[in-house]
């Protein structure tokens, strides 16, 4: 309809005003390129409607019948309309693409700074290991060093009872 010469002003705009609801929300876009433009098996829609944007912004309106259905403020209006949906479609994807990286820059963010606690975390559940471990061994030996005197004391009883005999 919006290539075609025979459509009037009106059916013409109705389409283009439809597009410009659409163009408000990227997100719609996208869903259309995903389901159809990326889908082998069915028809590029968005190539095709960004094709029939960028004619009409050119003024490359098929020619028959066209000079008689619009008058020439009508052919400048759809033109207008036309450069500004695809202005704004441009503008919204660009804001969308923003976002999403943003929001990946923010999750590997949050990934490294979980590895890296986690990290930490190791660590320090090695160095308390390290401490219990030096902790017990320090023990053990301050034990061995308290029964070497009641060892000896035992030793020096069984000297001095030999003695007496």
């Amino acid at each position: 309809m919006l290539d075609s010469g025979n459509s009037e002003y009106d059916c013409k705009y109705s389409i283009l005003d439809f597009f410009d609801r659409l163009s408000e929300n990227a997100e719609h876009i996208l869903e259309i390129f995903a389901n159809y433009d990326c889908d082998i098996g069915q028809k590029d829609i968005c190539v095709r409607v960004i094709d029939s944007l960028s004619s009409i912004a050119q003024g490359k309106f098929q020619k028959s019948d066209q000079n008689s259905l619009l008058t020439s403020q009508q052919m400048t209006s759809l033109r207008r309309q036309a450069l500004e949906i695809m202005v704004k479609i441009l503008h919204n994807l660009n804001k969308t693409i923003e976002a999403a990286v943003k929001l990946e820059a923010l999750a590997q963010a949050r990934l490294a700074e979980s590895k890296q606690e986690r990290a930490n975390e190791l660590v320090n559940a090695e160095y308390e290991s390290r401490n219990e471990l030096e902790l017990t061994h320090n023990s053990s030996e301050v034990s061995a060093l308290q029964q070497q005197p009641d060892d000896q004391m035992v030793a020096s009883e069984s000297m001095d009872a030999k003695q007496q005999m």
